[in-house]
């Protein structure tokens, strides 16, 4: 069941960020990225309890928006990632 509601996440993120993106808002992938994480990281801790969880969704995630994309801009939406998550944890803690 976990991994059903895992899919559904993914692939509505996925569809939104190429959306944005064909719509003009944000000049690539990686800018519609950020901002959803950024806005979504929160509904994310909420609906899913377990970190693991989590990790797992963003790793799918991640796969998925990068499929295609040079070694080198990936690393750059790892990076993002990463940092985006450690933003977050900071204003939680705070």
């Amino acid at each position: 069941m976990g991994e059903v509601i895992s899919v559904r996440v993914e692939n509505k993120v996925i569809a939104k960020v190429d959306e944005l993106v064909k719509r003009g808002l944000y000049k690539d992938r990686s800018d519609a990225l950020r901002d959803l994480i950024m806005r979504g990281l929160d509904l994310i801790y909420r609906e899913i309890a377990y970190r693991e969880r989590v990790e797992k969704v963003a790793g799918i995630l991640l796969k998925r928006a990068t499929k295609g994309v040079k070694t080198r801009e990936k690393i750059d939406v790892i990076k993002l990632i990463d940092e985006c998550r450690r933003d977050y944890m900071l204003e939680r803690k705070t």
